[in-house]
């Protein structure tokens, strides 16, 4: 069956600038604009053939979230922990990892709060406390203490840098996966505003509201020792490909870049990209240790 990447983004639209409007005059959370969630499932992994459980856990401030863990037909090699984009739920981006089962990978798919059947409204940083609830989970269930990676995309990429930076995550953790990451959320936000005329003029406006102290940018270099992975594509016309390459150059080593090819989080549909986060997770089976001479050499970015 053809599986085929969700690509709905950061957007930028008229229900954008209703929304900016609504923040400017209701005070409402300005980080709320990030988040486009969807409540219906359009798929569940059984019907693509996918053994799997529907997760509940608690998070912070009472929400309930539901989530979804996938197994494999085999005994799992690890587990990759998945943090989605900001538009739809788990059942769209299940299209960028239901071939990890195949490939001797537990899955673990977090729907935020607000996104799916999970509870609640999705707004940072209270969405942190989801991603440590699904992580807290794992932990919990890792009886076979099988190495953890955490794979993620787009906000999900961003929201995981800072995540990943916490002593506390930090050292349970062997590899992070990001791809298709924004660096800054001012300068995403006004990236994405300026595509389109209706909301040209609220780009600056907007991002001194988004503005936050979780940029993905300023707590990369503290993801070390643990080994990072950074994909992105030229051709994003979401994500600028810059912030990547800023992305990279503040990281510290260990290291490597994928130049990934086709729009926005499309990457796992490529199968060299599948391929190197396969070679990435299994040179990194050992927690917070390099990565094996031997692994693929990483391409410049920049």
């Amino acid at each position: 069956m053809l599986i085929t990447s969700s690509t709905r983004p950061l957007r930028c639209s008229g229900i954008a600038l209703i929304a900016i409007l609504y923040v400017l005059l209701s005070g409402c959370s300005a980080s709320q604009l990030l988040f486009f969630p969807k409540k219906n499932y359009l798929r569940t992994p059984d019907q693509i053939d996918i053994r799997y459980q529907q997760i509940v856990h608690p998070s912070e401030g009472g929400a309930s979230l539901n989530s979804w863990y996938l197994q494999s037909p085999n005994k799992p090699r690890g587990i990759v922990y998945f943090l989605h984009g900001n538009a739809e739920n788990i059942s769209t981006h299940i299209a960028s990892v239901f071939w990890l089962p195949k490939a001797g990978y537990d899955v673990f798919m977090l729907d935020y709060r607000g996104f799916g059947l999970s509870t609640g409204i999705a707004k940072i940083p209270e969405v942190f406390s989801d991603l440590e609830s699904g992580f807290e989970w794992i932990q919990a269930h890792n009886s076979d203490k099988l190495p953890v990676y955490i794979v993620a995309q787009s906000l999900g990429a961003s929201l995981a840098v800072p995540f990943a930076a916490d002593p506390e995550i930090n050292k349970h953790i062997n590899g992070l996966v990001i791809d298709a990451a924004f660096g800054n959320y001012a300068q995403i936000t006004r990236d994405t505003l300026s595509q389109h005329w209706l909301t040209w003029l609220f780009q600056y406006p907007a991002s001194w509201l988004i503005s936050n102290p979780y940029n993905p940018v300023d707590f990369i270099h503290r993801v070390s020792p643990v080994p990072t992975l950074i994909y992105h594509s030229k051709q994003d016309r979401v994500i600028p490909y810059r912030n990547a390459a800023q992305l990279f150059q503040k990281a510290n080593e260990p290291k490597d870049f994928f130049i990934a090819k086709g729009p926005h989080i499309a990457t796992f549909n490529q199968e060299a990209a599948r391929d190197r986060l396969l070679n990435f997770m299994k040179s990194n089976q050992t927690i917070n240790r390099p990565a094996q001479s031997g692994r693929p050499k990483s391409e410049n970015p920049l």
